[in-house]
């Protein structure tokens, strides 16, 4: 089944609001669901390393604050829909539901991150 980013964004948008209803700032036992899992993941990832204009890289880190996520995450973002565009168009090595579910990953662990910022700044609660 292909997806489109239209499909994939509105997934995004609603594990994002689900997270953020999961959380209850009562509730001081949540944050030890953020440990890490110890299973080996479907598909690993790996870093790799961009080098990106100071001045551009300013109004990255501007756009992640306004939507709430890394710097990191909005950059992974953008790149897996490029390639699902391309992939769409040019390339089938790469199936559109992988890119998707990257995608979702992608967003699950921007929730963490998000639900992890939020604690460390005092905003929310944690044991």
């Amino acid at each position: 089944m292909k997806r489109n980013v239209h499909d994939t964004a509105q997934e995004l948008a609603v594990a994002a609001e689900q997270a953020e209803r999961a959380h209850d700032p009562e509730d001081v036992t949540q944050p030890t669901d953020l440990v890490p899992s110890k299973r080996r993941p479907q598909n690993p990832s790996e870093s790799f390393s961009v080098r990106i204009p100071t001045d551009q890289l300013k109004r990255l880190r501007e756009l992640a604050e306004q939507t709430h996520t890394t710097p990191s995450a909005l950059m992974r973002t953008w790149v897996l829909e490029r390639l699902e565009t391309n992939t769409e168009s040019h390339d089938e090595s790469v199936l559109p539901d992988e890119v998707a579910q990257a995608v979702i990953r992608i967003a699950e662990n921007t929730a963490r991150d998000f639900v992890r910022t939020q604690i460390r700044d005092g905003r929310w609660k944690a044991s």
